[in-house]
């Protein structure tokens, strides 16, 4: 008759899942709320944008025929190229063709410019940065409790 006591071991092991579970949990909260993280995600943002301004193209100009088999597709298509329009500000012309074949011509020139060392200064500065080598190291150590030694 060890029924009683499997089902008490179940619901036991089921607590200490769920102990588990809400540690993991607590965990990350106090890792995303500490000073240092959110130092560091700051940087990698604010340093992000920057360098994504820094590789967009400057001037979008282009012509794009295209079509599909069937129209539904061609208008499904066309519907998320119209999303799209807020980043090439109208400066590539789409043309559909609802016509039973599967067509794809176009040309599209970009001007812009990516310098080599913005990227060597971006990725310097986030090595070199203390909140993220902080963030870095309690990641990689976060097994290991906040006040024992490693």
């Amino acid at each position: 008759m060890g029924i009683p006591s499997k089902i008490f071991k179940k619901i036991r092991n089921l607590t200490l899942t769920i102990k588990k579970f809400c540690g993991k949990i607590n965990w990350y909260k106090e890792f995303i709320n500490h000073a240092q993280t959110r130092a560091a995600l700051s940087l990698v943002w604010k340093d992000g944008k920057k360098l994504v301004r820094h590789v967009l193209p400057t001037r979008i100009t282009g012509k794009i025929t295209f079509g599909c088999e069937d129209p539904s597709i061609t208008g499904t298509v066309l519907a998320v190229l119209g999303m799209t329009i807020p980043f090439h500000k109208n400066a590539i012309a789409v043309t559909p063709l609802f016509d039973s074949e599967n067509v794809l011509e176009g040309e599209v020139m970009l001007k812009g410019r990516i310098y080599g060392i913005m990227l060597l200064k971006t990725a310097a500065e986030l090595y070199f940065n203390k909140h993220i080598k902080y963030v870095i190291h309690r990641w990689r150590h976060k097994e290991v409790n906040h006040g024992e030694r490693e």
